[in-house]
């Protein structure tokens, strides 16, 4: 996941933001943005402020690594969660991630799982 920095100024104690997230690399992400060749992330908030996905084009097509934005398998078949205090954010990225049309989507607390 990623924590905007100030989102994390705004949601933690002082000690916590600089034990934890002052000691890294923190660069804001705003749109698309590549990686590599083969891998770029997207915002897909909703979950928590913040949240990206990493999309890995591979030879078996589209892998998303989704962190957040999936809590359960059923969140992006139903393209809503309840689970969300952010449900409209949360609404917009489940679309944007399907749109991808992935084959195969990898949630930050579920197992992988294939459309």
């Amino acid at each position: 996941m990623s924590i905007p920095l100030g989102s994390a100024r705004e949601r933690y104690w002082p000690e916590w933001t600089a034990a934890y997230i002052g000691i890294m690399d923190v660069r804001p992400v705003s749109g698309p943005m590549e990686l590599t060749e083969n891998v770029s992330l997207i915002e897909t908030p909703g979950h928590t402020p913040g949240s990206i996905t990493v999309l890995a084009d591979t030879e078996g097509g589209l892998v998303t690594c989704v962190g957040d934005a999936v809590i359960y398998k059923e969140d992006i078949l139903e393209l809503e969660s309840r689970t969300s205090i952010y449900p409209v954010e949360m609404a917009v990225s489940l679309r944007r991630i399907a749109a991808l049309r992935p084959s195969l989507k990898i949630s930050g607390h579920a197992a992988p799982f294939k459309p």
